[in-house]
């Protein structure tokens, strides 16, 4: 979903404030004509909806039960006036992104994004926002969506003022679906006791079952002799309070008509609501002779209003228990209004959330008992700064209060000259934002740290291994004189070699620590790849030709140019090089290729050597990871290499990727994207 945009007015000032006239007028329809207009709350809603936002089209919409791909409007205001209902399938319509997710807001060419949507270009629209409906327990019920035939000046407020009749709308739409079940439940009820009469009874005159229809089992589970014998107290139990259950007792005993009784039956079959009427049967007489009646399963019914019960409830403590703090202060700056939230995390100051209390006496009374920590010792400072803040309110300030909690406070003036405050509890997000600067700190010393450590003992080591190899040169010299003798000449050339592979490990240690430290500049241009591995291919002929392994080169486009640092190319080609060449057997092959793809250029090396086990490839590319040829081979070198060409290749936005098989050879792959 693309972002909401913000459009001028005609004056050229984007209106991104809330307008709090609308909030505060939202929020009155939903504590008043939203809880009193049951009937046609959703009338009501759209209509207020279209008038404080001027949108042409609001729409409430419920999910069809059975088709989770389509949904039905419910209520339906266009161009002023409340519409006929209708039907119509998600799939290719901005709501589709809506039900069931999140608010959603396109703030002008809505016809242009969902071209498919026949109804869109119908009404003409130009800009669209959607809110979802849902459940108590987090099951998706329908939405509520705007559109108009301009684009919305002030998606800010769309998304409030959405946001504010959700919640009621959400609850009022489960209550609306529960009665409907509820409604159904009973109609079903009603035309199955037409149909059976539900069940009938009859009892002695000692109040005990004598007789039951057979569709009690039907309706109860249990056969009619399951009840011969018992009396009502012995089939049924009160729930709670004893007083209802009493009175029927009592009601039967003076052998007087009942209807309506509903008690709830614990029996074999479990626990039922039951509802029962009866009427005395006296013979000629006037000899009682005991009762004839009717019975009735009244426990869905029962269940279901239980649920709408409880669904309300819930609905009246949520907006009473709104998350973040919320409170009003009125164009003479006295509280107006507070939620829960705000009024408990302010209980610290006795007295500071007296009805009309000024703001300015109502802060002070904050800062007087310590609720903010930061204003301690500085009380008048800061309460001048938190007052000019209040009074001018500008972008939202982050304060600490008492407890340790952390709130981004936000507070705007509306048109009327009252005032918003908005709380946000960002405690978590300041302990993440806090420990994520103590360990990024920790992991810079400790890399910094390692980088100098590696410069400065590499550049002790090089004066005296080139001493080294210079005195080792001056030896092979004389000892090839008459006074040489070959196992010295040996011992000279071991040494030289020795000193040589030192060297290089202390130049692959000084490029770690320029890469690792940033110290290494690039000089990227355009490079011929060819010509490049041709040069490469020319420095690393002779060592492959004393040990017998061909090199290869793949045939390379002559225009195939790549963007990158000559320098840096060509230290990755090489080390790619000398690594296959090291770990390739005498007689083996080693090849070179390069293509253009992907927005860039592959380079890969590619032997027919020793291989890497599967279990060092993860860490392959990792600073002093020894690289052995798997099980049964020595090792061979501490993977210097691979870790300098991965660190190149990166520093040009690329990347590195190694396959390997033990015995079958190694294959190395750098990727160097097109330069900009």
């Amino acid at each position: 979903m693309e972002p909401v945009r913000y459009f001028a007015r005609a004056g050229g000032e984007p209106r991104e404030s809330v307008d709090e006239a609308a909030v505060e007028d939202t929020l009155r329809f939903i504590a008043q004509r939203g809880w009193t207009a049951k009937e046609n709350f959703f009338a009501s809603l759209v209509t207020h909806l279209a008038q404080t936002l001027d949108v042409a089209y609001v729409i409430v919409d419920r999910v069809i039960a059975d088709d989770n791909d389509k949904v039905e409007t419910i209520s339906l205001f266009a161009q002023g006036e409340l519409a006929s209902n209708i039907q119509y399938d998600l799939v290719g319509t901005p709501c589709e992104n809506v039900v069931g997710q999140d608010f959603c807001c396109y703030a002008d060419r809505i016809q242009q994004r969902f071209p498919a949507d026949a109804l869109l270009a119908e009404m003409g629209a130009e800009s669209y926002a959607g809110i979802p409906l849902w459940t108590g327990d987090g099951k998706a019920l329908g939405l509520i969506a705007v559109m108009d035939t301009k684009p919305l000046l002030n998606p800010r407020l769309v998304r409030t003022v959405l946001q504010i009749v959700a919640l009621r709308a959400s609850a009022e739409l489960e209550r609306s679906n529960i009665e409907g079940h509820l409604e159904d439940s009973r109609r079903r009820f009603e035309d199955f006791a037409k149909a059976t009469s539900d069940w009938f009874w009859e009892m002695d005159e000692n109040l005990r079952y004598t007789w039951f229809s057979p569709n009690v089992e039907e309706i109860t589970g249990v056969p009619p002799e399951w009840h011969y014998g018992k009396t009502r107290a012995e089939i049924g139990a009160p729930e709670h309070s004893s007083i209802p259950w009493e009175e029927h007792l009592e009601t039967l005993r003076q052998r007087k008509p009942f209807k309506d009784f509903v008690f709830l039956r614990r029996g074999p079959d479990g626990e039922k609501w039951l509802s029962a009427a009866g009427v005395p049967v006296f013979d000629d007489k006037g000899t009682f002779r005991g009762y004839r009646g009717t019975g009735s399963d009244l426990t869905r019914e029962v269940e279901a209003k239980r649920a709408a019960d409880t669904a309300h409830a819930l609905l009246v403590s949520a907006v009473e228990a709104m998350d973040g703090l919320f409170a009003i202060w009125d164009d003479q700056d006295r509280l107006l209004l507070c939620n829960e939230r705000y009024r408990e995390i302010n209980r610290c100051a006795p007295g500071a959330l007296e009805p009309n209390i000024p703001f300015e006496e109502h802060i002070r009374a904050l800062v007087t008992a310590g609720c903010f920590p930061e204003a301690v010792g500085i009380e008048e400072e800061w309460l001048r700064e938190r007052l000019e803040r209040h009074r001018t309110p500008g972008t939202p300030s982050e304060t600490l209060r008492q407890d340790g909690i952390w709130l981004l406070v936000d507070e705007q003036k509306a048109a009327d000259g009252s005032t918003v405050t908005l709380g946000v509890d960002i405690t978590v997000r300041k302990r993440i934002e806090s420990d994520l600067s103590a360990s990024m700190q920790l992991a810079e010393e400790a890399n910094r740290a390692k980088s100098d450590f590696l410069a400065t003992m590499s550049h002790e080591l090089r004066t005296p291994l080139n001493a080294i190899l210079g005195f080792s040169e001056v030896l092979q010299d004389q000892l090839f004189g008459p006074l040489g003798s070959a196992r010295y000449k040996e011992y000279a050339h071991d040494i030289h070699g020795s000193a040589e592979h030192l060297l290089a490990l202390v130049n692959d240690l000084l490029d770690i620590s320029a890469i690792e430290s940033g110290q290494r500049n690039l000089n990227r241009r355009s490079l011929s790849a060819k010509d490049i591995i041709r040069n490469c291919l020319e420095i690393t002929g002779d060592r492959a030709g004393q040990r017998s392994i061909e090199l290869r080169c793949e045939p390379v486009p002559q225009n195939l140019q790549v963007t990158a640092d000559e320098r840096a190319l060509k230290q990755i080609l090489l080390n790619l090089l000398t690594n296959s060449l090291k770990f390739t057997s005498k007689g083996g092959w080693v090849s070179i290729s390069a293509a253009g793809k992907d927005g860039g250029v592959w380079l890969a090396v590619e032997d027919n050597g020793i291989g890497i086990a599967p279990d060092r490839l993860p860490t392959i590319t990792e600073t002093f990871q020894p690289s052995d040829g798997g099980e049964g081979q020595p090792e061979r070198g501490w993977g210097l290499g691979l870790s300098i060409t991965d660190g190149l290749a990166r520093m040009h936005g690329g990347r590195l990727e190694v396959e390997s098989e033990v015995g079958r050879g190694t294959r190395v792959s750098v990727f160097l994207p097109d330069g900009d």
